[in-house]
């Protein structure tokens, strides 16, 4: 059985006289089915009040509503009970369809964001400070939960023990947030007002992990342009684009399917052009493939992670794409889209947030990215896709900023049976974790097919971005090697 992808939106613009409008259209909506519903029920006590008088009706010559009728001398029960459950079912058919209207209202005008947001960071708090206040005990049970809802699943005959993931998903920020708060040796009461705990955590660990990768990788960066031969990267128009094209450079650089030569620690740079001449970028940026010489290593993550932002961009990643950024040309004042799944939308995230006196951000797109407490100026539009259970966007532990130019789709796994939501392109019968691309595209889509002004809104501004022309698509390697010693640079 394959998935599908339910969306929710938070964050985004919306005007006062459009709530009301999303309001009164879901009421309206919802009092129409309520009254679908009554009209079936009056069907049903219909089709039961003749049916209790069928057997005095078998005792008459003929039927009293038409004694003058002798096509009517008995009344066609079978019949008349036949067109009483037909319309029964008509109207709860029309309930549920006007009921499921109201829902796509709601969900498409985020009526409930801010309420379910304020929720999520409430619950993030409350299981926190229990961790700090009692981890040992704590830690155990979250386990064992996880534990129990896999064999419930298994036992259910499901067979998908990640099934654990989604029915734990509201507690993987609040694990999260207690367990930064218990690394960072943050007190109850400190840790209580903070909601970058995870962040204050990462920045411990990156003073030791970065000299232990240094050690590893070496912290020479080596930048190499390189060809593709095989078309990769496409031209983008919409964010649906932008996704497609992060997902082949993702899957080609790992699994070499288009036989395009590329490989792993590669990013995608396009530069666009419209018919006044006026240059903008997008730079595509994949996850994480932990190849022993890559600068998006496992390690790296931690140090994007970070809460300075000096060591965010000492991270190998971030340098390598802010290096390629500046080769390939990209000005201060041209504006830019940069798109990342995984640790890419951290390097994104860090560099629209600690860079802002080199490049011109205007787009951030994330998908699976834990970014909730990166700086990102205010002016910069953020669009974040994030899943339920990939736990991945999880690990900052707080819920995303609901700001007018910052908008999260919230993504949901269910089985393709429920009849709801959009199919997951590609997804396997059996079991996979939701944080591999293809769950964030039909999150979007989904979001589109509900209409979601806050999404239309995010779209439109990366279709005008990267209005014009593709010019040209770059790619760009990099691989870390040691630095070089005192007599190799003096034979250089």
């Amino acid at each position: 059985m394959s998935w599908n992808m339910v969306s929710s939106v938070e964050g985004g613009h919306i005007a006062v006289a459009d709530l009301r409008r999303f309001h009164a259209a879901a009421s309206a909506l919802r009092m129409a089915a309520a009254s679908a519903r009554r009209e079936g029920l009056s069907w049903t006590a219909t089709l039961m009040r003749i049916e209790a008088r069928r057997p005095i009706m078998a005792l008459c010559p003929a039927s009293p509503w038409a004694p003058e009728d002798p096509r009517h001398r008995s009344l066609p029960f079978d019949l008349v009970g036949d067109r009483c459950r037909e319309h029964a079912r008509a109207c709860r058919t029309l309930a549920e369809t006007m009921e499921s209207l109201a829902s796509l209202v709601i969900r498409a005008g985020s009526l409930y964001s801010h309420t379910e947001t304020t929720t999520r960071r409430i619950v993030n708090e409350l299981l926190g400070t229990g961790m700090r206040m009692l981890p040992i005990p704590l830690l155990p049970l979250a386990a064992g939960a996880t534990a129990a809802t896999a064999m419930g699943g298994a036992m259910l005959g499901s067979g998908d023990p990640i099934e654990a993931l989604t029915s734990t998903a509201f507690l993987h920020e609040g694990l999260m947030t207690g367990i930064g708060g218990i690394v960072a040796g943050l007190g109850v009461l400190p840790a209580a007002v903070m909601r970058d705990e995870v962040n204050r955590a990462a920045d411990l660990l990156a003073s030791a992990t970065a000299r232990i990768t240094d050690l590893i990788q070496g912290n020479e960066l080596k930048l190499t342009e390189v060809s593709a031969d095989a078309p990769v990267a496409g031209e983008s128009r919409d964010i649906a684009d932008v996704l497609a094209n992060l997902s082949r450079l993702g899957t080609e650089r790992i699994d070499g399917g288009l036989g395009s030569g590329l490989s792993y620690g590669t990013i995608g740079i396009q530069e666009y052009r419209d018919a006044t001449g006026r240059r903008s970028w997008l730079v595509l940026i994949p996850g994480t493939d932990g190849r022993p010489d890559s600068p998006f290593g496992w390690a790296q993550n931690v140090e994007l992670m970070s809460s300075d932002p000096s060591r965010r961009m000492r991270a190998d990643s971030a340098r390598m794409v802010a290096e390629a950024m500046r080769r390939a040309g990209i000005g201060r004042d041209e504006p830019v889209a940069l798109a990342g799944h995984s640790q890419g939308g951290i390097v994104a995230a860090a560099i629209a947030s600690d860079m802002t006196g080199s490049f011109a951000v205007r787009h951030v797109l994330t998908a699976g990215s834990p970014i909730a407490n990166h700086p990102i100026p205010q002016d910069v539009r953020v669009t974040s896709i994030e899943i339920d259970d990939e736990v991945v966007a999880a690990l900052d532990g707080a819920p995303n900023p609901t700001r007018p130019h910052w908008v999260t789709i919230r993504g949901t796994r269910v089985r393709s049976s429920t009849g709801v939501g959009t199919p997951v392109d590609g997804a396997p019968d059996g079991k996979e974790i939701s944080h591999w691309l293809r769950y964030h595209q039909a999150a979007l889509a989904d979001a589109l097919d509900i209409g979601s002004p806050a999404v239309r809104t995010q779209d439109a501004d990366v279709s005008s971005l990267l209005a014009g022309g593709l010019v040209s698509t770059t790619y760009w390697r990099g691989r870390m090697e040691p630095a070089p010693t005192r007599n190799q640079t003096r034979n250089r």
